[in-house]
């Protein structure tokens, strides 16, 4: 299965970034999409990869269980553009309020909480409420997986270290 050159290529660039998306691995590769996606094809088959998929969105990972599926979750988040900058400021900035979210995103309050709901609906994202402002964190697994996986400044997340047992 893998003595295939592209094929090969394909699944190592999976294994360097977990959750990668095929628009990414076809720049990354500088490969034609449709080659990429018969490559892909090939290697779900032979369950050597597995995906996790989002409305607009199919992530990639090694099929190793290396990555329990919130882990899956977190990652497709993570370099989900908006919803990936709302986990690393939430972070960074803990008890942070949706209008400063708003500001600092340039985006809509109305956005920011479509965000944060799914985030939250996820168990990705907390939020305490006082009085009028909500003030929003991440969860415990959240904040102890961003710290597994050495997220690196750009929003990126490093080479993860396998899921326990």
């Amino acid at each position: 299965m893998l003595e295939n050159d592209c094929r090969k290529a394909v699944f190592q660039a999976i294994a360097d970034a977990p959750g990668i998306d095929a628009v990414s691995l076809s720049r990354r590769l500088e490969m034609n999409i449709n080659t990429l996606r018969y490559h892909l094809t090939q290697l779900l088959v032979f369950d050597k990869i597995t995906y996790l998929a989002r409305p607009g969105t199919v992530r990639y990972y090694l099929n190793q269980g290396m990555f329990s599926p919130f882990e899956q979750i977190f990652l497709h988040y993570l370099n989900a553009g908006t919803a990936g900058r709302i986990i690393m400021l939430v972070s960074e900035r803990p008890g942070v309020s949706r209008k400063d979210l708003a500001e600092v995103l340039g985006i809509t309050g109305p956005s920011v909480t479509r965000h944060i709901q799914e985030l939250s609906s996820e168990g990705i994202i907390r939020n305490e409420p006082d009085g009028r402002a909500n003030h929003y964190y991440l969860t415990d697994a959240a904040a102890l997986l961003l710290t597994k996986l050495q997220v690196i400044p750009s929003g990126r997340a490093a080479r993860a270290s396998p899921a326990p047992g």
